[in-house]
């Protein structure tokens, strides 16, 4: 059986795209494989060397491939296709999904350097974060002999050990190795809902924030109302001190007297804290006290939960209706074009990223944004392509 292990390096390491493969910007930098064939490392867009031969020595490594193994594999595939190479229909095996699984759902995303380690398989080079990503320089300017090494390393030392110590760990358990083989094929499933994504209408989407906008200041000005201290709405202890009562720290310009060395006076301004006590209005559940004392929790779920009744009702309703206005501009009407142009994604298309290892159920997980559980109202600015 030929075995073909692989991994991609690309640019954008130092922005906040993160190497996204949908941004136009970010250019796929090397190639690193070992297995059946002798181990390399191929240059891409690295220097202005033309690449297309490289891109078909390993076009016919992987067509020759009776199974691609990677870890986070699907990052991969997004390159793979952006440059077309083809994949389709290839049998896939990935490292990160089989230590999730093998686990027990412990260990949320684990990466390429905890796996290697927990192993025994080695450890991941960090001279290239360290050295040259964390001081702004990113991967295409990173010398080629270093380059070379660390992405050697991840894709022989450390992704090529990690799956064959997974085959031999699995062997007395074809069961669940075979499960883990179903996932794994899973991943071809969602790096194509990934790759096609979703239309949306970000005009529509910022029309709706601004209303949504005026929505939430009606409803901070009700709630202000009812308390004679301005308050911080979005600050999680001032709704905790406004709801059950405590104290309220504000930084707030005071007014002082300045004396001189000659005597003279002067009235300045300097910054002070200033505390103020509110009176408790609800009384909050038993054990929702954070660690740091005389604060209480205030999410959706306790909010729900507390017992109220007459003025209690309509405060607690108006600290959900705001905290939900929040969540919908933050995560959806405003959030989403934020997220579409922090990473230049073209044509208005979501292209979020849907998770295996993370959920300990095993269920899949989505961010970025979060397209499991949109808000009905959100839904009319997906645009339908067909």
């Amino acid at each position: 059986m030929k075995i073909l292990a692989s991994d991609t390096e690309a640019t954008g390491a130092t922005n906040d795209t993160h190497g996204n493969p949908f941004t136009p910007d970010n250019k796929l930098v090397c190639i690193s494989f070992a297995g059946y064939v002798d181990s390399d490392v191929l240059p891409i867009e690295y220097g202005n060397k033309p690449y297309g031969e490289n891109l078909r020595r390993f076009s016919d490594h992987l067509r020759d491939a009776d199974l691609l193994v990677g870890f986070n594999i699907k990052y991969d595939l997004h390159w793979y296709r952006r440059y077309g190479i083809n994949f389709r229909g290839k049998p896939i095996w990935d490292c990160q999904t089989a230590d999730w699984i093998m686990n027990h759902q412990q260990y949320p995303m684990p990466s390429l350097h905890e796996v290697g380690v927990r192993l025994g398989r080695g450890e991941k080079i960090d001279i290239v974060k360290k050295e040259y990503w964390e001081k702004g320089i990113d991967t295409d300017q990173v010398p080629w002999d270093i380059l070379y090494e660390y992405s050697l390393n991840d894709a022989d030392d450390l992704t090529w050990e990690i799956y064959q110590e997974q085959e031999r760990l699995l062997k007395p358990y074809p069961k669940l190795r075979n499960l883990i083989w179903l996932h794994c094929q899973d991943i071809s499933v969602t790096q194509e809902m990934e790759w096609n994504g979703l239309k949306y209408n970000v005009q529509k989407s910022l029309d709706k924030s601004r209303a949504v906008e005026l929505e939430i200041s009606n409803v901070t000005q009700e709630l202000q109302s009812n308390c004679e201290v301005p308050l911080e709405w979005n600050s999680k202890d001032h709704i905790s001190a406004f709801l059950y009562g405590g104290v309220v720290k504000k930084k707030e310009r005071t007014s002082f007297l300045f004396t001189y060395k000659d005597g003279s006076q002067k009235t300045k301004e300097r910054w002070e804290i200033k505390e103020y006590t509110l009176p408790r209005r609800i009384e909050p559940l038993q054990g929702t006290e954070y660690e740091k004392g005389g604060y209480f929790a205030s999410n959706e779920d306790v909010l729900n939960s507390l017992r109220v009744t007459g003025e209690q009702r309509k405060l607690l309703n108006l600290v959900l209706k705001r905290n939900q206005l929040q969540k919908l501009n933050g995560t959806y009407y405003e959030g989403i074009p934020k997220i579409i142009e922090t990473h230049h994604w073209e044509d208005e298309i979501i292209h979020g990223s849907i998770i295996h290892c993370q959920a300990q159920t095993g269920r899949l997980a989505c961010r970025k944004p979060n397209q499991q559980n949109m808000d009905e109202r959100v839904l009319e600015c997906i645009v339908t392509r067909f």
